[in-house]
């Protein structure tokens, strides 16, 4: 009987024992599991304030970039107006000048003189109809063909083209729509085909080309832009998507063309952007130099 009452209370003081090892782990594991989850809700505050900042310096860089590509369009507008304002300067004098000549001033000529200054005030209206729909804030997608989305772009620098004497060569297959941002397309177009200008111009060439062209591929429409400014070192080829990385003057360059090019492109549009160095031949002569591909989806 004994025996059996020693039994009993050795089984007893193992089992509570147990019972205050797993009282003691429970204890444990709910002291961690609280460590865990304070350290994970610190993580994630963490986290967000970090999207945030990056939000914040996001969109800093797209205003800055924003900035600097409406000072470049204020620039291509004045490039745009010298001509036809000139002409009209010139136009308006017609009269005058037959006037102190003692030559007839007839219908014929002043409506001569009005159709002309008419002619010139559309160009006019034109181009700030073009500027206007370039800076619309449109971030809705929108079907287009590629070729007028290229064609507006050239229009919309073409004056700063001629005074750079830069030769333009486009080959754009029509019939090539896509769903996307078009304006956000327009403005990665300019910021490359500013790019290699500003290359062109920094070599001092003799003969400055750019070769832009658009074709579909699989089920995307790809769209290339060449110039003949020797290409881009390889060393440097993997940074010239970073903020503020340029390898230009810094007159020249802010070194967040390319960047906000890269993000609207394969952030914004869901599309991708290549960029390699290529041999080619132009008019039989060999060139060698930087093409940006843009795969649009």
């Amino acid at each position: 009987m004994n025996e059996s009452n020693e039994e009993v209370l050795k089984w007893k003081k193992r089992f509570e024992r147990e019972r205050a090892s797993r009282k003691e782990a429970e204890r444990l594991l709910e002291e961690k599991s609280a460590e865990i989850y304070e350290l994970n809700t610190e993580l994630e505050n963490k986290v967000l304030q970090e999207v945030v900042k990056n939000n914040e310096k996001q969109k800093m860089l797209f205003q800055q970039s924003k900035m600097a590509s409406m000072g470049e369009m204020i620039s291509n507008i004045a490039h745009q107006w010298r001509q036809p304002l000139h002409a009209i300067k010139l136009i308006s004098q017609k009269i005058y000048l037959h006037k102190i000549l003692g030559e007839e001033i007839d219908e014929d000529l002043i409506q001569s003189v009005e159709k002309d200054i008419q002619k010139q005030v559309d160009y006019l209206n034109n181009t700030i109809e073009d500027f206007r729909n370039f800076f619309k804030p449109n971030k809705e997608k929108e079907t287009f063909q590629i070729s007028d989305a290229i064609n507006l772009t050239l229009n919309i620098i073409d004056a700063t083209l001629k005074q750079k004497q830069i030769s333009v060569t486009v080959d754009l297959e029509e019939g090539l729509f896509v769903t996307n941002l078009k304006n956000e397309l327009m403005q990665v177009l300019i910021n490359l085909i500013k790019n290699a200008l500003d290359i062109l111009e920094e070599k001092e060439l003799s003969k400055k080309i750019i070769i832009i062209k658009s074709y579909k591929k699989d089920d995307n429409v790809v769209i290339d832009i060449l110039d003949n400014g020797g290409g881009i070192p390889e060393e440097i080829l993997p940074k010239i998507f970073e903020p503020y990385f340029t390898t230009k003057h810094q007159s020249k360059g802010t070194g967040l063309g390319l960047y906000m090019s890269h993000e609207i492109i394969t952030k914004h549009m869901n599309s991708d952007f290549e960029v390699f160095n290529q041999n080619f031949n132009y008019e039989n002569n060999n060139y060698n130099g930087a093409l940006f591909r843009l795969i649009i989806k």
